[in-house]
């Protein structure tokens, strides 16, 4: 893998890989075009501190977001 990569976020829905980054802030514009409703950067990023892996529900949709790096 590519030393220079710190950070992976992903977004899972329907056990396909929908979304992935390396940049939090990144990650959280594609999460938004994806899923408009979607929570805030400061709130993903307070739980992504907390948890690597967050499942969250949108207008009837689970989405599993993780950081694997």
């Amino acid at each position: 893998m590519n030393e220079r990569i710190k950070k992976l976020f992903v977004c899972v829905h329907e056990n396909k890989v929908i979304a992935f980054e390396t940049n939090l802030k990144a990650f959280h514009t594609l999460f938004i075009a994806i899923e408009p409703e979607a929570s805030s950067y400061a709130w993903l990023r307070r739980h992504f501190i907390k948890e690597k892996t967050i499942v969250v529900h949108h207008n009837g949709k689970d989405y599993t977001l993780q950081q694997l790096v």
